[in-house]
């Protein structure tokens, strides 16, 4: 299946860039965000958040998520996903999934 630019599942997006590298936003009551729950994934017309959840995949599906953490910020992530993250580290690290080659 053809990765798509733009993505939704209902529970937040995800933006794939021309190299390959998709940011995936989530802010849902199931996942890490102001707004968790911690119930089980419910459809709704429409989410908001103060924050979201992010992880970081490759052209392959995979989590590069420490990765980037380490370049865009120089600190060392323990998981494939990071929650609570603020609108100013979103498009820090929106900036640096485009700037990969």
């Amino acid at each position: 299946m053809e990765r798509k630019t733009f993505y939704t599942d209902g529970r937040g997006f995800q933006i794939t860039f021309d190299n390959g590298i998709c940011l995936s936003t989530q802010f849902s009551g199931f996942h890490y965000c102001s707004n968790r729950t911690g119930l089980e994934l419910e459809q709704k017309e429409s989410y908001s958040s103060n924050n979201a959840e992010v992880a970081v995949l490759d052209k392959n599906g995979d989590f590069i998520t420490k990765r980037a953490y380490k370049c865009a910020f120089g600190t060392d992530l323990y998981d494939d996903v990071d929650g609570y993250v603020h609108i100013d580290d979103w498009y820090r690290l929106l900036n640096w999934c485009k700037e990969q080659k």
